[in-house]
């Protein structure tokens, strides 16, 4: 992964980060589903609520930037970060249906924001 896309990935998601605003979770999830949920539910969120930072990043590709999501959390999950099922859960779920103009300020970082601490 290149550093304009690693510094890109972590603009964005800091970004994602400040208040809250939270919906209920589907449940737990493992870390091998989490790698194999979050990278593409985070990449289509990415797509569609900020489209020129994901056509800058990742050249209007999903499936780039759902590779170099996946390796990403799962280098991050191989340090023996600290992992947060439940947020991973909730994170996940809101993805879908999320108002990109909160997303965008912010507003679900409770759920999306503690999901692996390193």
């Amino acid at each position: 992964m290149t550093s304009r896309r690693v510094a890109g990935i972590a603009v964005f998601v800091l970004a994602c980060w400040g208040d809250t605003k939270d919906s209920g979770s589907v449940g737990p999830l493992s870390k091998t589903e989490y790698l194999e949920q979050y990278p593409t539910a985070f990449c289509e969120l990415l797509e569609r609520c900020s489209a020129d930072e994901f056509n800058h990043i990742y050249d209007s590709d999903l499936e780039n930037c759902v590779g170099e999501i996946t390796t990403w959390a799962r280098d991050r999950l191989n340090r023996r970060c600290a992992y947060d099922g439940d947020a991973a859960g909730t994170c996940v779920a809101l993805m879908p249906d999320a108002d990109c103009e909160a997303w965008n300020a912010g507003d679900y970082s409770e759920s999306c924001g503690e999901i692996i601490d390193c």
